[in-house]
């Protein structure tokens, strides 16, 4: 068991030094009325106890051991309790009792509460062949009292080869594990009390109190629920000097618990909920490790991994009734590229679109709902992605590096409060490489607000390649001889110098192939060091 409290208080001044004078004094505002103090606390506890039973027993040819267990686990948040006071004549007066002409206080909880009991068997029976079935119960607070709990389980086997009488006159393959698995895994990780309606107090007219609905309440979502299956092999080769993991995932997800878009009509735009869809996830990925040389002084071994993963919105009933039918289409990932099929320029030098839905107009609707023309340029999530490790010693030299590789498209780079050429404010906020790319369609920039721009920018005309490979780390160090170090009073010493993102190999002309945008790229950091150990 175990049990946790931090504390937080915090002071805020706003002394006249910190305000604009000129300001004030020129809006007739006296500076009295914004000198303010604010004293806040946060305060938090944490409560949990966790007991579980182990029971052994050799059974047959192997060995059962079972385990029974459960959590509880309450926590508990005082949200922000804070008093602002303002209304000071001076400022050595901020922060003075009873000095302020005006107080704001406010304070507020949150409570979560998880409660769960679960069982595990493991059966190993010669230590080849190996059964572990699993279930359990989990409750949470965060579901209203239609949907609190909710039953999971998984069941998984493997099959350790090489173990087999027939396979002992294979030199090469020194180990050959196969392994399966299936299971259910349920998740809570929404807020507190979105099951409840909630309100929230304000004033009308001169000092009249009143209460606001801030959320509407829903009593019936349950627990996301995703449906997991893993199958993969482990081999070994020449004592496991080379050893490799292909391994092939699918997750499938229903019960999404989202923020479920309402019509403004209603008196609010979301409320929680379960997504009525079912979401594919599944990929295929294979580890390899190598160890190249091994000597008394020098080995070098490589570490090489990739990754193929997909997503996929497998079902959505109903979906051209809800909201989201202009934002998903069933047989397409979650998070994909929609975007209008450019096709040139006319003889006007007007650009030229594909009128998907034949309805002689262009529009950014997606083409799957019938109202619009965009349609579907692939995921945003990269078609594969990995990495290449080489670890290198020799006597107390240390070098690793390790270099990662992306494949994937993005779009180029454009700001979302981009303005058009001809438009009255000029071309700004838009990378130069779209507006000379514009230019060499055959386009003029006319005196008048081009239109046809914004078109232009959600064309697939601006899907470009973002792959990337990029030295990700670079550790150098070097370990003193330990018979040295003894004479001086030192058990260890070792001096280092570490890199991360040094060098990126790309064709993409934004700011950063990984973050793909305007958000800040990875930083190139470079760090020199010592460690001593007496």
């Amino acid at each position: 068991m175990g049990y946790g409290r931090a504390e937080v208080q915090s002071e805020q001044f706003l002394p006249s030094s910190g305000m604009n004078h000129t300001y004030y004094e020129s809006s007739g505002l006296s500076l009295n009325n914004y000198r303010s103090y604010t004293n806040s606390i946060n305060n938090s506890r944490n409560f949990s106890v966790e007991p579980q039973l182990t029971y052994t027993k050799s059974l047959w040819k192997g060995q059962l051991t079972a385990l029974l267990g459960g959590a509880w686990q309450q926590r508990k948040s005082e949200m922000p309790i804070y008093v602002t006071t303002s209304g000071y004549s001076s400022d050595n007066m901020i922060g003075v009792a009873g000095t302020a002409t005006n107080v704001t206080a406010f304070n507020g909880s949150s409570e979560y509460k998880y409660a769960s009991v679960f069982a595990r068997l493991n059966y190993n029976i010669m230590g080849r062949y190996i059964v572990n079935v699993n279930f359990r119960r989990d409750g949470s607070s965060r579901f209203g009292s239609n949907n609190k709990f909710g039953n999971f389980g998984s069941v998984a086997g493997a099959w350790i080869f090489t173990e087999e009488d027939f396979m002992q006159g294979l030199s090469a393959l020194s180990f050959g594990k196969l392994r399966v698995s299936y299971g259910e895994i349920g998740s809570d990780a929404i807020g507190d009390y979105g099951y409840a309606a909630t309100y929230s107090s304000s004033t009308y007219g001169n000092g009249n109190t009143a209460l606001t609905t801030t959320r509407i309440a829903n009593p019936n979502y349950q627990w996301q629920v995703r449906r997991k299956f893993d199958v993969a092999m482990d081999l070994g080769f020449f004592n496991e000097r080379v050893s490799i993991s292909p391994a092939y995932y699918r997750n499938v997800t229903d019960n999404q618990l989202i923020n479920s878009v309402l019509s403004p009509q209603a008196g609010f735009t979301s409320f929680q909920a379960n997504l009525p869809a079912t979401v594919v996830n599944h990929g295929f990925e294979v580890m390899l490790n190598t160890t190249n040389i091994l000597k008394k002084d020098f080995t070098w071994e490589t570490s090489f991994n990739i990754s193929v993963n997909r997503n996929e919105l497998k079902s959505f009933p109903d979906i051209e009734n809800s909201s989201y039918y202009n934002t998903y289409e069933v047989g397409r990932p979650l998070s994909a590229y929609y975007l209008l099929h450019y096709l040139g320029v006319d003889e006007n030098v007007i650009s030229q679109f594909e009128d998907v839905n034949g309805d002689e107009m262009i529009s950014t609707y997606l083409a799957a709902s019938g109202a619009g023309d965009r349609v579907y340029n692939g995921s945003t999530a990269p078609k594969y992605y990995g990495g290449l490790q080489n670890t290198l010693k020799y006597k107390g030299f240390n070098l690793s590096f390790l270099f990662q590789f992306v494949k994937q498209d993005a779009l180029k780079l454009i700001s979302s409060t981009s303005s058009s050429p001809g438009y009255p404010y000029g071309i700004v906020n838009y990378q130069e490489d779209e507006y000379n790319d514009y230019l060499a369609e055959g386009h003029i920039v006319s005196s008048s607000y081009d239109n046809t721009f914004n078109n232009y920018i959600n064309s697939d005309n601006m899907l470009t390649d973002a792959s990337f490979i990029r030295l990700k780390n670079v550790n150098l160090s070097y370990n003193f001889n330990a018979g040295l170090l003894k004479k001086i009073g030192l058990q260890n010493a070792s001096v280092y110098v570490q890199g991360q993102n040094l060098l990126t190999f790309t064709k993409y002309k934004g700011f950063d192939p990984e973050t793909r945008g305007l958000a800040l790229p990875p930083l190139r950091t470079v760090t020199i060091g010592t460690q001593l150990t007496f």
